[in-house]
């Protein structure tokens, strides 16, 4: 599993913490087998309505919607929603 030190080296311990407290740290440290080629395809083939990312690859369809990927990620819908009119009220919202 890779590591959130590089963002220490970076002087940005500030940033890690605020990683670690909303749980992204695990989105960062995900691993297994790449595939550049197949990723762009899918990339390049991405549409979205308001529920699915949808794409195609090989001929297969794919449609994730935010179940799929709250699972994939290890990810949770939850938290404050940041408008342009509440983020003073979040303490540090914008310290980095």
């Amino acid at each position: 599993m890779l590591s959130l030190d590089w963002l220490k080296e970076e002087k940005l311990v500030k940033v890690r913490s605020m990683l670690k407290f909303q749980k992204l740290d695990q989105f960062l440290n995900l691993t297994g087998n790449t595939y550049p080629d197949l990723v762009k395809v899918f990339l390049t083939n991405m549409w979205y309505d308001d529920e699915c990312v949808y794409s195609q690859v090989k001929g297969i369809d794919f449609a994730i919607n935010e179940e799929v990927w709250m699972n994939v990620t290890g990810l949770n819908n939850e938290g404050a929603v940041v408008t342009k009119g509440n983020s003073a009220d979040l303490g540090g919202f914008n310290e980095v």
